[in-house]
């Protein structure tokens, strides 16, 4: 809720949450979240549903009725304009950006720096500690981790040697996986693969997070 109440604009109209049905934060986001508005992360031990907004479905039916419902009331004059620009915030250019968390069981399966993989060096002071890394900072990590365990497939220019920790990580078999058909983990697990594609699969075993950022 601080970082909610914490970037309104200042001319904006305020809300108070207690005096709503909701009285907290967390009710309302999990409602939206039932509608299938926005996506919630859980925090890491699961006590907490509402540890991080993942996703926002912009184009969810609901949102572009109130954007359009919105602009006439704007337009009739029978809305505050400053709901939508409010003085020099109009300027203001705000984007979502993708980051990726680390899955615990990967990082500590690996035995990545702990610095590293809770973003202890980022450059974005807001992300220092909080685990959220950009594209870059998570490849970092597997490029890495491929030096130091000297994975560089000698005899298959281009390719990774992929040794048991990184198997277990990568290419194991989830309780999610074994949804699955059988016949999908028939081939076994690989020993060597094309970097890009190990790359790939790294960036895809990542969990998903979002900022929202102010553009220059």
């Amino acid at each position: 809720a601080k970082h909610l109440v914490s970037a309104i604009p200042p001319n904006s109209p305020r809300l108070d949450m207690k005096q709503t049905s909701y009285k907290k934060v967390g009710p309302f986001l999990l409602e939206m979240e039932s509608k299938g508005i926005i996506q919630l992360g859980a925090s890491k031990d699961g006590k907490d549903r509402c540890a991080f907004l993942a996703a926002i479905v912009k184009q969810h039916p609901d949102l572009l009725e109130f954007k359009r419902q919105l602009k006439k009331e704007v337009e009739a004059g029978d809305a505050d304009a400053s709901i939508i620009a409010s003085g020099p915030d109009t300027k203001r250019k705000m984007a979502v950006v993708d980051l990726f968390i680390v899955p615990r069981h990967i990082s500590d399966g690996l035995q990545l720096e702990k610095d590293d993989v809770m973003a202890v060096n980022a450059k974005s002071e807001e992300r220092k500690g909080t685990g959220f890394l950009t594209k870059a900072e998570c490849r970092t990590l597997i490029e890495g981790y491929i030096e130091k365990e000297e994975l560089a497939d000698a005899s298959n220019r281009g390719n990774i040697l992929v040794n048991g920790p990184l198997c277990d990580a990568l290419y194991r078999v989830s309780k999610k996986d074994k949804k699955q058909s059988a016949s999908d983990h028939d081939s076994g697990y690989p020993t060597s693969v094309k970097r890009k594609d190990l790359i790939e699969r790294w960036m895809d075993r990542m969990d998903n997070g979002h900022a929202l950022v102010e553009m220059p």
